[in-house]
């Protein structure tokens, strides 16, 4: 994969984040967190969506700085 990154789950991840544009700017809440997929609000995102990316990616980033 050209302009990824690290080992062959790592560079899946970084695409995975990449792809999913358009699910990033319709969904509020969600984000890319260093080149995975994240949220940077739990509550408007919702545990649901939490909870698929962690079984499809096994990994979920989340803000820890105070968004104000």
């Amino acid at each position: 994969m050209s302009g990824y990154f690290g080992t062959e789950v790592q560079q899946r991840l970084q695409a995975q984040a990449e792809a999913s544009v358009d699910f990033i700017n319709a969904i509020p809440g969600a984000c890319q967190t260093g080149r995975t997929m994240g949220c940077d609000d739990p509550d408007r995102f919702g545990w649901e969506l939490i909870d698929k990316i962690l079984n499809r990616d096994g990994i979920c980033g989340f803000r820890m700085i105070p968004a104000s």
